[in-house]
């Protein structure tokens, strides 16, 4: 019993089993991909890295190793950055008779191959137990980045952890991780937002979102200060404020003029009716005076006949 509780423990020193900071098993939808991140020691960035089915370590059977930067053989591809201690394992069209535990493994130059820690891999036959849709995030200097876990634990506690570092959200949901504030907060439809603020170009590396046994891995990466809104000169200001100064002249410019033009149609207008008025009232009186004209000589030739009447009948009688 003695012997069983001290391979147990050599195997939690060796593996890691109980770091949540560290990917211990995914859950994978069939057809899609993995990413997979290893660490190791400084010792080992110029030795051959290798990702092998716990089954089978021995020959560390479907392995691909790193001598060169990326390589791929039956789906899976390693990258290597040496810079940080880290090899990447990208698995791609997963199907069933992929499932398992996989390790990551070193493998030296004149010693047996010595591996780091494993994972496994459950397949899910619809939406995975935890995932998210983008691995990859950037942010600037000073500035904030955001991203979505989705997951299946309605409830269940989490954690956002360093690779290989410190974790944040067993009993708090704000903290600082590795120099930056770390916000967890739950969104509906079952998903988990990790808001990054304070971001430091030593934050760039990788993640783990742990829930639920399950670990999901993501990336940051911090370049540098973002831009920032240059300050106008003088000159700058000058020409952006001249359009709109051009256009106040033109305005102050345009507004008599209309209202003069304005003026002028109506004073043309009440001059052309006047004209007209007038016209219409001489015509009118000329009317008149005709129309006058006109009675006086039937009123002259009716007195005229009458005159001449008596004439006429005298000379009747006397013939």
């Amino acid at each position: 019993m003695a012997l069983r509780q001290l391979v147990l423990f050599f195997l939690f020193l060796q593996y890691g089993l109980s770091d949540c900071s560290r990917i211990s098993a995914v859950s994978v939808q069939e057809g899609r991909s993995a990413i997979i991140p290893c660490l190791y020691e400084k010792e080992h960035e110029d030795n051959t890295k290798l990702w092998c089915r716990k089954d089978n370590l021995s020959k560390c059977a479907a392995a691909v190793n790193s001598n060169s930067k990326s390589q791929s053989a039956a789906g899976v591809s390693i990258s290597d950055d040496i810079t940080h201690g880290i090899f990447t394992v990208n698995m791609t069209n997963i199907r069933h008779e992929d499932a398992g535990d996989y390790c990551c493994t070193v493998k030296p130059r004149t010693k047996p191959p010595q591996t780091k820690y494993c994972t496994e891999i459950k397949m899910s036959k619809d939406r995975p137990m935890l995932s998210v849709l983008n691995p990859m995030i950037s942010g600037y200097e000073s500035g904030t980045a955001s991203v979505l876990f989705q997951h299946r634990f309605p409830g269940s506690k989490r954690q956002f952890c360093q690779l290989g570092g410190e974790c944040v959200g067993w009993d708090t949901d704000s903290a600082s991780l590795n120099g930056m504030s770390v916000m967890l907060s739950d969104v509906p439809n079952g998903e988990l937002k990790v808001t990054l603020s304070g971001l430091q170009v030593k934050n760039t590396g990788w993640y783990v979102c742990s829930m639920g046994g399950f670990q999901t891995p993501v990336h940051l990466n911090v370049t540098g200060i973002g831009p920032t809104p240059v300050k106008e000169s003088p000159e700058t200001k000058t020409n952006k404020t001249a359009p709109k100064n051009d256009q106040r002249g033109m305005v102050e410019v345009l507004v008599p003029v209309g209202v003069a033009v304005l003026v002028l149609i109506v004073l043309c207008s009440a001059a052309v009716g006047l004209v007209q008025w007038r016209r219409g009232k001489r015509e009118a009186r000329q009317q008149a005076a005709t129309d006058a004209n006109s009675d006086c000589d039937t009123i002259y030739v009716n007195d005229t006949h009458r005159k001449r009447s008596p004439k006429h009948t005298m000379a009747g009688l006397d013939a």
